[in-house]
This record gives structure tokens, sequence and C-alpha cells, in this order.
């Protein structure tokens, strides 16, 4: 989740669209205060739900107490939200009272929280990605089974390490659902220390996910900063061309060159070539 308040500007009416995707994209996990040119009524009502707010510009002298309020309040809320998403949640798909009943006494002393759903198609409608935790899920579920939620949520790019439940074990879905990433598939009735174990197992999995995601993410950003022209220095620079190979290959100068590879080292924070290669093999760019 994206760490404090974000403010944007939108110019005149016709960027309403980017306001309302970043609404969309960033799953209303990070208030937002937006400062636009024109209030008007479709924009005010745009971000009518909260935690958003919205002044003009230029700001008026009354404005400022305001809006000093207003972040604020984006700040406390901030770490308000940080502090639940820090927290880790089960998602139960399983009606059965005694599964529901086992993994609130062992979610309370894992400090962890607990979500029921009744089927698969409501978790997926309901989950909003930016917490850590993990889903527990019957294997045999109508309308969708646990087989084709792990695909959807692949398909989905919800990296979310599942539990499987089943009172009928079958070990062709077994295999194919471990096979698919499922930290276990746990047959009814099961005892309350394999619960316990592939619960942790499955916090443990999430949280190094989230760990590598952290850096991933830290490090496509600074690759991003690199224009286009010093991309195809970069692609060269990884094969490791020399600098008058590149600059014939690119029909410019050595210098030209020289000047973007320096750009290049500048952003990514590269102190050579073979870290330069390792940021982009980490980045998955090469």
């Amino acid at each position: 989740m994206p760490k404090g308040p974000e403010t944007k500007k939108f110019e005149q009416t016709g960027n309403l669209g980017d306001a309302t995707r970043i609404r969309e994209t960033r799953c209303l996990c990070c208030p937002q205060i937006f400062v636009v040119e024109i209030l008007a009524t479709p924009m005010t009502d745009a971000f009518s739900t909260k935690p958003h707010q919205r002044f003009g510009i230029p700001l008026e002298a009354n404005d400022y107490p305001p809006a000093d309020s207003a972040l604020a309040q984006a700040i406390g809320l901030d770490c308000e939200l940080d502090a639940v998403n820090t927290t880790p949640k089960i998602y139960l798909i399983d009606t059965d009272p005694e599964v529901q009943s086992a993994i609130a006494e062992i979610a309370d002393e894992m400090d962890a929280a607990v979500e029921c759903f009744e089927d698969a198609d409501a978790f997926l409608q309901s989950y909003m990605p930016g917490g850590p935790g993990c889903v527990v899920s019957e294997f045999r579920l109508l309308g969708m089974n646990g087989v084709t939620l792990q695909e959807t949520m692949r398909h989905q790019g919800l990296h979310v390490p599942i539990v499987f439940l089943t009172a009928h074990a079958e070990t062709t879905l077994t295999v194919r659902a471990v096979k698919a990433g499922a930290i276990t598939v746990l047959e009814k009735p099961f005892s309350r220390q394999d619960l316990w174990d592939a619960l942790q197992i499955a916090f443990d999995v999430d949280n190094n996910f989230r760990r590598f995601d952290a850096k991933h993410s830290q490090v496509r950003g600074r690759l991003s900063q690199i224009t286009p022209k010093e991309k195809a220095v970069l692609d060269l620079m990884i094969q490791g061309k020399a600098n008058k190979t590149i600059a014939r290959e690119l029909s410019v100068s050595v210098r030209t060159v020289e000047a973007r590879r320096h750009q290049i080292f500048k952003k990514v924070e590269a102190e050579s070539v073979a870290e330069l290669v390792k940021i982009v093999l980490t980045a998955g760019e090469a």
C-alpha cells in the first residue's frame, strides 16, 4: 500500500477519468486530496466517497485552515489504514459451522481477522488487495470449485496463499491443487494442529512474497525513470557491449552514449554494470 496521503492536480474537467482511475486502481486504500482548477458538479460527485477531499485553485486565504485540517486527517486516516492492513486476515470460504468456529479460535490466538464467504464468487467480488492474509476454502464449492478459484485468482494477479479443506479428498485434484500453489489440502475432520501449521505456513509465504514484491516494485520504479533512448543504451550495456559498439549500432556519438550511461547509473542507483544487470534481472526487464 502506498505510504502517506496522495495529492493530485487535475487540469480542467477533461481529466476526470484520470481521477477516477486513481481511485479505482488504488482500491481506496490511500486517502487522497484533490486540487482542481474547476470544481464542477461532476467532479465533486466523483470524489464524494470518503476518504477524499477536494479544493479549487488558487487556494483562498480562508481555504488554508480546512486544507491543513484535511491533510492532518488524511495522515491520521492513512496511519489507521496502515495499521489495519498489517493485521493478517483469513478469508474463509466454507459454511461449515465447525470449521468457522475452529478458524475463529485459531485466528484469535494468531491475532488475525476472519472474513467469511458462502462461495468463491462472493469472495472474488469482495476481496480488496492491500493487506496480508490467506484464503481457507472448502475444495468442493457450489458454482466455482477450488481448482477454478485458484486459476481465477492467478489470472487476476491475486497472489494470496490458499489452504484447502475437503471432506472427500481425491488424489488427482489434491495433486493438481498443490502443484498450482496451494499450501496444502486438509481432509475433514482435520486436527487443530494441522490447521494451525497450515495457516502459519500460509502467512509466512504471504509475508515473503510481499517483501519480494516491495523490492520488485521499488526496482521497477527506478527503471521507469529511464527514457526510451536511455533504454536502448541500457539494453546493449547489459549485453556487455562497449561504448563505441553501442554508438555505432545506435548511430550516435560516443559522447552521447556516455551521457546516457551516466543518466542510467544515476536513475537506477547502480555503481557498476554488474550491479545494473542484477537490478534489471530483479525487475524482470531483461
